[in-house]
């Protein structure tokens, strides 16, 4: 297979010739050399290109900023397409995004391009909306689409729902091809569990009745109804303890949200939580 004989290595400015070729084959609006060369001396970013029997036949960037990536280009010379140089070229900068502390990669690809947004489909981005005429060119509409790097991997968390009549206490793990589940589930009187004597103790009897060791799990986090913070401080103050103690990420959900667990995990996925 081609693959085998293949080599993945940084893009370098002696590349440019191949790369300028290629280029100009795929896209209707190609970039520069000048844009390529300035990206090559991006600390934000990172080119590689593939290498068949010395030559350049595909290559990909991608800028990582804080805990987001972003893929800016992947092309693969038309004579070697569908021979999974392109996914070779995903995958591995991807896994750069995560090397380098990232948890959602994003890009843009024209509306058009339905080859493009098929293969990005394919590999397990989402569409998550338009962008209208982002192309200055030509003012076509982006689709923008996301990969969340805990949407690919079982993700297990700790879920307390504080009402004022009980609190329930869920370990809810996402599975990526069958989605979030609800796998164990205890309660206690929300009396206790809001009491200033007796409120820790009694939320750490429900969550021991859980039976899960806590350690393994990936998050910690907590949900109050509508306009009951305040009742429900002990409860709040106890998850952000229990998530500081272990490490893990604590996340605090209020008001009147429909799916909860669904609510959690997105943040999550996001990054929107505290540690």
């Amino acid at each position: 297979m081609m693959l085998e004989q293949a080599v993945l290595r940084a893009m370098e400015e002696q590349d440019l010739s191949d790369v300028m070729k290629i280029e100009s084959a795929v896209f209707p609006f190609p970039w520069s050399k000048y844009s390529f060369i300035t990206e090559l001396h991006n600390p934000n970013a990172y080119y590689l290109v593939a290498i068949y029997h010395g030559t350049v036949v595909a290559y990909g960037g991608v800028w990582i900023i804080s805990t987001e990536a972003h893929i800016t280009t992947i092309a693969v010379d038309p004579s070697f397409q569908r021979n999974g140089f392109g996914s070779m070229l995903l995958r591995a900068l991807i896994a750069h995004a995560w090397e380098q502390g990232g948890i959602m990669v994003s890009l843009e690809v024209r509306r058009s391009n339905k080859k493009a947004v098929t293969f990005y489909l394919h590999h397990g981005f989402t569409n998550v909306g338009t962008i209208p005429s982002y192309y200055l060119e030509d003012g076509e509409d982006a689709l923008k689409m996301t990969y969340y790097k805990l949407a690919h991997q079982q993700v297990s968390f700790l879920l307390i729902h504080c009402s004022l009549s009980i609190t329930e206490v869920s370990i809810i793990q996402n599975d990526p091809k069958l989605g979030l589940k609800q796998i164990i589930k205890a309660a206690v009187n929300s009396g206790s569990a809001f009491s200033e004597e007796s409120g820790t103790e009694s939320l750490k009897f429900v969550v021991s009745a859980t039976l899960v060791r806590l350690s393994e799990l990936d998050a910690i986090a907590v949900y109050v109804d509508r306009h009951q913070e305040e009742e429900c401080c002990e409860a709040i103050q106890f998850t952000k303890g229990l998530a500081y103690g272990l490490n893990k990420p604590c996340i605090v959900l209020a008001g009147t949200i429909g799916n909860v667990a669904q609510a959690a995990f997105e943040k999550l996925l996001s990054g929107d939580y505290t540690i």
